[in-house]
Order: structure tokens, then C-alpha cells, then sequence
């Protein structure tokens, strides 16, 4: 059932002195707009993983570089290319 401007479906929202349905653009301005308080939020909950993830790349690396060096020096302790 509609009821004022607010058709049904809609959550009625206010606007000064009146009483609006959301629309889209509503939605993504309070969710994702330049004033949102929510999507500072969910940028920090994504870059955790991110940053998580990146910490893993590098500490692969360096556990790769670091056996690296180790064949490296046992080939040139021993003589013997082992690689």
C-alpha cells in the first residue's frame, strides 16, 4: 500500500520536513557517499586481509631466498652442483 510519497516497498526516509521513499541513489550516497560513516569502515575491514596477505607474500620470498642461498652454499662448500 503506498502512502504519501512513500510507495510500497520503500523505506519511508526524512527529508527537512518531509517524508520521502529511499531510492537507489539514497542507498549508495548513505552507504558508499562522501559523508558515509560506513564505508571508511569497510575500506579498513578490507585492507586487513590485504595487508595480512601481502606480510605472507614477502615472508614466502624471503623463506624462498633464504633456501636459495642455502643450495648456493652447499654447492660451493661441497663442490657438487645440487641444483
Amino acid at each position: 500500500m503506498d502512502l504519501g510519497k512513500v510507495r510500497k516497498g520503500q523505506i519511508p526516509i526524512r527529508r527537512g520536513s518531509s517524508t520521502d521513499g529511499v531510492t537507489m541513489e539514497d542507498l549508495q550516497e548513505f552507504f558508499y557517499g562522501r559523508t558515509s560513516g560506513y564505508l571508511p569502515g569497510f575500506l579498513q575491514r578490507l585492507e586487513a586481509p590485504a595487508r595480512d596477505m601481502e606480510a605472507q607474500a614477502a615472508y614466502m620470498r624471503e623463506l624462498r631466498e633464504n633456501a636459495n642461498q642455502a643450495l648456493r652454499d652447499m654447492e660451493a662448500i661441497t663442490g657438487v652442483k645440487l641444483s
